[in-house]
């Protein structure tokens, strides 16, 4: 049993892939590479390098999540997933890193062109937990 599932175990897929839909609309907003400056630039440099290069990934904290991705954004992202704003915190802290690691398999970030393309390497990260 996975991480996500026991996290999640009395909410719904729905309302876990609400988790992933909020991952994929940061990096809609921002980009794949903002979404990285993002972490970078809150002093988490060596995990986000972690996550883009082959190998084991760092592990992120849900006060790290809350930090970078802002109250407001987890408050809605909670609402719109049915979720407390802790497992909101909880699932993107363990989401998160594997989605930048599924983002960039050759360990670079893709040009922005190729990002809605990428996006599709987002399917199946809730079964990957």
């Amino acid at each position: 049993m996975g991480q996500l599932h026991r996290l999640f175990s009395k909410s719904s897929p729905e309302h876990q892939s609400e988790l992933v839909e909020s991952i994929a609309a940061m990096i809609g907003v921002d980009g794949l590479g903002g979404l990285i400056l993002r972490f970078a630039a809150s002093g988490m440099g060596p995990q986000v390098e972690s996550w883009i290069q082959p190998g084991p990934n760092m592990r992120l904290t849900p006060r790290q999540v809350r930090m970078v991705v802002g109250s407001d954004e987890i408050d809605r992202i909670s609402i719109g997933g049915n979720l407390t704003p802790r497992q909101a915190e909880q699932g993107l802290a363990l989401l998160l890193p594997r989605a930048i690691d599924r983002l960039t398999p050759d360990g670079t970030v893709p040009p922005s062109a190729n990002i809605r393309r990428s996006l599709g390497r987002l399917d199946g990260l809730l079964q990957a937990s």
